[in-house]
């Protein structure tokens, strides 16, 4: 099965010459073999990002997502922040505070949920 064929890849990283890279160019589908979409969301608004500085206003990959609790924060390359409500599927704001702000990275303080 597939235990089985995982153990006989991670035997094989340790003999094999190509070692760890070719075990994660194999292991790789596995890692994600199990996932499917189960909510789609549109960090891009039109109305919003018209008044915005000129790299918020075109549509860029999600970069980053953080969930917390009933809430999803996602962040474009473009460095615009999204939060969205899981219970609605509704985006809540716009992290963005002032037209030309860029943000590059979430981070998760589980300690005092910030």
């Amino acid at each position: 099965g597939g235990a089985v064929n995982r153990a006989r890849k991670i035997m094989m990283r340790q003999v094999m010459e190509g070692g760890n890279r070719h075990l994660k160019l194999n292991c790789a589908k596995e890692t994600f073999e199990g996932m499917k979409m189960v909510r789609e969301y549109d960090t891009f608004d039109e109305e919003v990002f018209s008044a915005r500085a000129q790299f918020l206003r075109k549509r860029t990959r999600v970069v980053e997502v953080v969930a917390f609790e009933e809430l999803v924060f996602t962040l474009t390359q473009s460095g615009s922040c999204s939060v969205f409500s899981r219970d609605t599927n509704q985006r809540v704001c716009f992290l963005n505070i002032s037209p030309d702000e860029a943000i590059r990275s979430l981070f998760l303080n589980k300690s005092n949920q910030s």
